[in-house]
């Protein structure tokens, strides 16, 4: 019991509880809270939705992926609407799909139209949920969509995407274009201490770093590419496209460079 009149109980699980409330002579007052499993719900966002919406359909979307973080569950699913979203230092510690209108209907055109803009203003999108197991990349995927102009100034994050880690992450249909880290390695995509990637179907343009791995930098991967083009990169150091150290597992097929 608390003192100042509050008590938290965290991971329940889905279920009826009962809550009892006594007071100093010993009245008390029973109520029941019902707890549902939400896994697997579906939210969407749009640049012209607003936050003190539910997120539940299209037409009730969201405003900001920021938002859209705070309010979702483990095993939960992100739609971004076609739009320019210009937001930076996202942080996901849910296990959650975060996908374009492509997951829903396979229309590519939803890639190049659904976009996650740095502004050259900060880093975009720290990926710090799952686990170190390939399972984990089923349930954590970013789907159908373009980052670009993430910037980092800082030295723990890649411009565009950094998978912490012992994390997992599915990469598919996403395009990184002129993302920049000018103080570490990792311009787009930053893959730290023995995370695991599978990397489908996805195109690096035009990142830079002042040190190593332009495109990708990966500490001790786990990592697949398949169907994956990378184009005009450039670093301060070795490494202009990929650069890896103590790489536990690759498997590549149909890797195109054109730098």
């Amino acid at each position: 019991d608390d003192w100042n009149g509050t008590h938290s109980v965290g991971s329940l699980g889905s279920d009826t509880y009962y809550v009892i409330v006594s007071d100093a002579s010993g009245c008390s007052i029973i109520d029941t809270v019902l707890i549902e499993d939400q896994d697997g719900g579906l939210y969407y966002v749009s640049n012209q939705g607003d936050n003190s919406n539910d997120g539940s359909t299209a037409s009730l979307a969201f405003e900001t992926i920021e938002y859209a973080l705070t309010q979702v569950c483990d095993q939960d699913t992100i739609i971004l609407l076609d739009g320019i979203y210009y937001e930076d230092s996202l942080h996901v510690t849910t296990e959650l799909v975060i996908a374009s209108e492509y997951l829903l209907d396979l229309d590519t055109s939803h890639i190049s139209n659904t976009i996650i803009d740095g502004d050259n203003d900060g880093w975009i999108m720290a990926w710090e949920a799952g686990s170190s197991s390939w399972s984990d990349t089923t349930s954590n995927q970013l789907v159908g969509l373009t980052i670009r102009n993430g910037n980092s100034t800082n030295s723990s994050y890649a411009g565009g995407l950094s998978v912490w880690d012992h994390r997992s992450l599915t990469i598919n249909h996403v395009r990184f274009e002129n993302n920049s880290n000018t103080l570490n390695q990792g311009g787009a995509l930053w893959s730290r201490y023995n995370s695991r990637l599978n990397i489908q179907s996805s195109v690096f343009n035009q990142n830079s770093t002042s040190q190593n791995g332009a495109a990708i930098f990966a500490d001790r991967p786990w990592m697949i590419m398949n169907n994956v083009e990378f184009v005009n990169h450039s670093s301060g150091y070795d490494g202009a496209l990929i650069r890896t150290q103590g790489t536990k597992y690759l498997q590549t097929k149909k890797v195109r460079i054109a730098n």
